[in-house]
């Protein structure tokens, strides 16, 4: 699995974002994509935040894992239907 850095995701995620976010969208769209990005932006800062060691790193494992499930658990309701 590749990981990215820091700017690079967030270089890849504002190419996404700047080619679904357009005026022509109707407005159930943007608000759904705004929402999406707000989640999206939540998730990248919940994954990217760093560790000094791998005990603080299996905390934060423990500590983010209910909202990374909750956040991604909202993605797939919004999208099943």
């Amino acid at each position: 699995m590749a990981t990215f850095s820091h700017s690079e995701s967030r270089r890849l995620y504002s190419w996404w974002w700047d080619s679904h976010n357009s005026p022509k969208n109707s407005k159930w769209l943007q608000e759904n994509l705004t929402d999406m990005d707000a989640k999206v932006k939540t998730m990248i800062k919940l994954i990217e935040e760093d560790a000094d060691s791998f005990a603080r790193r299996a905390e934060m494992y423990y500590k983010k894992r209910p909202e990374l499930m909750r956040l991604v658990e909202e993605f797939y309701r919004a999208y099943l239907h």
